[in-house]
């Protein structure tokens, strides 16, 4: 998933049925997780 790491895969026998990903550290794509989310219309608090 190119510099993304899954966090949670949305097993819903582990938790909710939502995927949550983030950045992998150390890496730095020229974007936030933020900016690419807003990109698709979607606005997420920080």
């Amino acid at each position: 998933m190119g510099p993304f790491e899954i966090v949670f895969g949305g097993d819903m026998a582990r938790g909710i049925p939502a995927g949550s990903w983030k950045l992998i550290d150390g890496t730095d794509p020229g974007f936030t997780l933020f900016d690419r989310l807003r990109v698709r219309g979607w606005q997420v608090p920080a």
